[in-house]
């Protein structure tokens, strides 16, 4: 005759493959969140949005100086991202004349990138933030008051 199991012990069994099956399900990578940038015209273009390893956002956010007859400026007056690490990536173009950086600033938080010389160069800052809006300029000389600023919205 053979083994007899209690059906109590092929129940747990099964509840503890189905709990196992369930907490690997839900490892997955999510990549429904996303982060969008919004350019000078109200625009809203893509950003690359990755995930951080304890689960909070991270966003990485491209910009461009501009150097034009009528002054300073940024590609982009207004950016959007998730709450977690958020990184500007700046790009000086060969055309420009100008050194130039990125400042993230509000709510506490002051970061800075090097400053970088026209060409083919980027510069990166990155700042934990909360919700909330924040201000991004470029500090060197006058460039800000020369128009160089715009506003970052965490939310």
């Amino acid at each position: 005759m053979g083994v007899h199991r209690p059906p109590i012990r092929r129940l747990t069994v099964a509840v503890a493959l189905s709990a196992a099956a369930i907490a690997l399900a839900a490892c997955g990578d999510d990549d429904d969140s996303s982060t969008t940038e919004t350019s000078a015209t109200g625009a809203a273009a893509p950003a690359t949005t990755e995930t951080a390893p304890q689960g909070s956002a991270s966003s990485r956010l491209a910009l461009d100086a501009e150097e034009t007859e009528g002054g300073l400026s940024f590609s982009r007056r207004a950016l959007r991202a998730s709450p977690g690490d958020v990184t500007i990536v700046l790009s000086n173009p060969s055309g420009n004349q100008l050194p130039h950086a990125v400042e993230i600033e509000g709510q506490g938080v002051e970061e800075e990138s090097p400053t970088i010389q026209p060409g083919t160069e980027t510069a990166d800052v990155t700042a934990n933030l909360r919700p909330g809006t924040y201000t991004f300029y470029c500090p060197v000389g006058d460039h800000r008051q020369q128009g160089m600023e715009g506003t970052l919205t965490v939310g």
